[in-house]
């Protein structure tokens, strides 16, 4: 094999497993540079974590180790127990921030490990990870107390959800998408007739129409890339991506709600690793929410969907308030697609704007 062709296969496609025996010859710098641009295109699979392993492998480093530790936790895998006492030493060694996301790591699967570690070390970490946060409080450090509010409240708050999506969904649950084909489609009075309805995201702008969109709004879900604060008078705020307690180290956004107490969810891993599993890719918003209130309610009963899975046409843009904003390409849009096909044959309602109703209001 080549170098370009060994190159261009180890780049190659989403859902590759394994290295080709040729790799032994390419340096670890290379080898590192190809598992970020895979992780960065959303090649969340075999080949990517193999990657990462074989860097480690070479340079036995303290931030080879912590990368592909949180690789692995990308796919929904929390910190193996072999690599736990090696992590904590390696905390030094690390910078700030990877030192604090190596701490979240450690807080999430080894909590007892954080009694090792230097009061300074976790003091720093204290005032950006939720976790650490609460850890740092219960034994009388002084950590910001709204940060420490989201780990402590997370399981009260998650039964809480659970138990209202529950009596809600005789009444209907709606998972509004941000769809351009929702433009025109005149669907506001389909969506605000159900008890809760969930948005992402900006999901409204100056040229938005209650006709089109609705009005009501009781779930807000941030993607964890949205720089944007949650609706000040949203009920439950969710931040998505893998339980994002022990990665996200900015909840600015988030610290109004968390001050006034109110609850802000992150989704329990598991619902993200079997996502990926099937998709190879990290799950969008849409998606991921969607799976877990069906894992909460154990069906799709009272469950719909609008503006969620359509692709963008040459007459309807991606989004319909950032109408020049194009499909992110880390989701595997097909695959989700397909998932989403498999869950309307399993009672999933799904509302998909008619040709005639795409057409774009000038």
């Amino acid at each position: 094999m080549t170098l370009p062709d060994l190159l261009s296969s180890l780049c190659g496609k989403r859902g590759e497993k394994g290295l080709p025996s040729a790799v032994r010859y390419l340096p670890a710098s290379v080898l590192r540079f190809i598992a970020r641009r895979r992780r960065a295109q959303g090649f969340y699979d075999g080949r990517t974590l193999a990657l990462y392993a074989a860097v480690w492998r070479r340079r036995r480093s303290a931030s080879a180790l912590l990368e592909y530790a949180l690789f692995r936790r990308d796919l929904g895998n929390p910190l193996p127990k072999r690599w736990q006492t090696a992590l904590a030493a390696a905390l030094n060694r690390l910078r700030p921030a990877s030192r604090r996301l190596a701490l979240a790591l450690l807080a999430e699967s080894a909590p007892a490990t954080l009694s090792t570690i230097s009061e300074q070390v976790l003091a720093v970490g204290a005032s950006h990870m939720a976790p650490l946060a609460c850890y740092w409080q219960q034994h009388g450090g002084a950590g910001p107390d709204w940060l420490a509010r989201l780990h402590e409240q997370q399981q009260a708050w998650r039964d809480s959800f659970a138990h209202q999506l529950r009596q809600s969904a005789q009444g209907g649950i709606c998972l509004v998408g941000n769809s351009g084909s929702l433009r025109g489609a005149g669907q506001g009075n389909y969506i605000d007739s159900h008890d809760l309805v969930v948005r992402f995201n900006l999901c409204s702008g100056p040229q938005s129409e209650a006709s089109d969109l609705g009005e009501k709004l009781d779930i807000w879900v941030g993607a964890p890339g949205f720089s944007g604060q949650p609706p000040h008078e949203v009920v439950w705020a969710i931040s998505t991506g893998p339980d994002m307690r022990f990665r996200r180290q900015n909840w600015t956004p988030f610290k109004d709600r968390l001050l006034r107490d109110l609850p802000v969810l992150t989704v329990p891993l598991p619902i993200w690793r079997e996502l990926v599993a099937e998709c190879c890719a990290p799950p969008s918003a849409g998606i991921l929410v969607l799976a877990w209130i069906r894992n909460l309610l154990g069906s799709w009963d009272g469950v719909s969907t609008v503006g969620i899975g359509i692709p963008p046409s040459s007459r309807t843009p991606y989004h319909h308030v950032v109408t020049k904003q194009l499909p992110f390409g880390r989701h595997d849009w097909e695959r989700e697609r397909a998932l989403l096909s498999r869950w309307r044959g399993e009672g999933l309602l799904s509302f998909d704007v008619s040709s005639q109703q795409r057409q774009l209001k000038v």
